[in-house]
């Protein structure tokens, strides 16, 4: 357990907000946050970061690559239908700061 999750006065949100400016900082970037924003920044490059007891499903890469996101961090890892749609898309997966998926190109769509 972390520091975050130990401490009984932090709401759920609060837990989570200080999580994505933990990994922030831990990925060099600047916390953004906010609704319909990237969780972080770093040059050119978004992230996205969840905090959630679940694997992070395939719909999550999907509304992540829609709003711009080249990176998504999670606490506990993604299903392995996220992976694939992450391979497809060019998206970088991190659990923490370990890399699941590398940020590959994105593959040409046939025609």
């Amino acid at each position: 357990m972390s520091k975050l999750d130990k401490s009984p006065r932090l709401s759920a949100q609060k837990k989570g907000i200080n999580y994505e400016k933990l990994q922030a900082e831990a990925h060099g970037a600047t916390h953004v946050g906010g609704p319909g924003k990237p969780d972080y920044t770093r040059g050119n490059v978004k992230g996205e970061v969840k905090s959630w007891a679940a694997p992070v499903n395939s719909a999550v890469i999907k509304k992540a690559a829609q709003k711009g996101v080249s990176e998504v961090v999670s606490r506990s890892g993604f299903t392995k239908p996220a992976i694939q749609e992450a391979k497809a898309r060019g998206t970088k997966l991190l659990q923490g700061s370990k890399v699941v998926v590398p940020k590959a190109a994105r593959k040409p769509k046939a025609r």
